[in-house]
């Protein structure tokens, strides 16, 4: 849910326009590619800054409105990215192949956190990143060193993850889904 994707396609709706014709509208040659830019704005919210120009010129939406918007869906990530969750590992085991492991009960703190996951890439000889929140994580090289700690924010999530077909994934070793999505609003 995206208070900016919804404001825009209520807009759109609004005026009794197709993505295809609000594509046209907005300058795109290829209408396929601008209307499936348009539908998976209003859908998730993500839309490049040039097309969110286009598209509320078109619209009449003004950028007050469109900043109230933005500000409102960075209140929401927040709250999201603040629930509690239990840390992780993800462990590298090649180039975009990444595993997602549970840590021990007894590791859950920060500093047994830390030390678990700097243990296990010692060991292993992998790149491991250890995820505390939605918000933060701790990576580690293969000799157990702390190479950074990255916070996330609304387009990037703090975890590891493979590109594939436009979308974050992470591989799943334990029989489920070949894929599990990294799904920054629910993940």
């Amino acid at each position: 849910m995206s208070h900016l994707g919804d404001h825009f396609r209520a807009c759109r709706v609004e005026k009794g326009l197709t993505t295809v014709q609000l594509a046209r509208m907005a300058g795109y040659e290829n209408l396929t590619r601008g209307s499936n830019r348009i539908h998976r704005f209003e859908g998730g919210g993500k839309v490049a800054p040039d097309l969110l120009s286009r598209l509320a010129g078109v619209l009449g939406v003004g950028a007050h409105e469109v900043r109230r918007l933005v500000a409102e869906d960075y209140r929401d990530w927040l709250a999201w990215a603040d629930e509690p969750r239990r840390p992780y590992l993800v462990v590298r085991h090649i180039a975009c192949v990444y595993e997602r492991l549970e840590l021990p009960d007894d590791a859950l703190a920060s500093e047994a956190a830390e030390a678990f996951a700097g243990r296990l890439a010692r060991e292993t000889r992998r790149m491991v990143c250890l995820v505390m929140s939605r918000r933060l994580s701790v990576h580690f090289d293969a000799d157990g060193t702390v190479s950074g700690r990255q916070e996330a924010t609304p387009d990037v999530p703090c975890e590891p993850y493979a590109l594939i077909g436009g979308k974050r994934v992470q591989f799943d070793f334990d029989g489920g889904e070949i894929l599990r999505p990294i799904d920054e609003a629910g993940g």
